[in-house]
């Protein structure tokens, strides 16, 4: 050892040192996960073989999304889907809520129109705001368009638009 080197300055030359510790950390460099940056303790979290202390990129869920990233650290999701934009990718997601309206979609008796009251006046579980309306009520006999009953149906231009519709059965719908 003609030049004396002493990588991890512990007094041992480089040719006769059979443990080498360039970061000081007491693991040698052949088995320390992170050779250039103090680790005794050699943690890993995500089991790549890269010390947490020098990783760029810890992957706990092995996903390929680096922690910093994933918006789901813990669960794998590659796809870092998130369905209702609150930063919490759906495989993680307690409460996805896809209107943003604050119901999370399983109780949410309308997931894809915001309706924060849940209002459902015909008790079918179906929200007002995603309920299709009624039809129109229409007339089934000719009495129901004459003196003025026309008008209440509000489908019909005039008195004679209304019983031709009840006449035909409705084959002359209302305009």
């Amino acid at each position: 050892n003609a030049d004396q080197a002493d990588a991890d300055g512990d007094g041992i030359g480089d040719a006769c040192d059979m443990c080498t510790d360039v970061d000081g950390d007491g693991v040698c460099d052949a088995a320390d996960n992170c050779p250039t940056v103090p680790n005794a303790d050699q943690a890993d979290a995500d089991g790549d073989g890269i010390g947490d202390a020098c990783d760029m990129c810890t992957d706990v869920d092995g996903d390929g999304v680096c922690d910093a990233a994933d918006n789901c650290p813990t669960v794998p999701n590659a796809d870092q889907a998130d369905a209702d934009g609150d930063a919490i990718g759906d495989a993680c997601d307690m409460c996805t809520d896809v209107d943003g309206d604050g119901v999370c979609d399983a109780a949410d008796n309308c997931p894809t129109v915001p309706n924060a009251d849940q209002a459902d006046a015909d008790r079918d579980a179906i929200g007002d705001a995603c309920d299709a309306p009624e039809p129109p009520r229409l007339p089934t006999a000719t009495a129901e368009c004459k003196n003025g009953g026309w008008r209440t149906f509000e489908v019909f231009r005039n008195q004679g638009d209304c019983v031709s519709f009840v006449a035909t059965k409705g084959r002359n719908g209302p305009r």
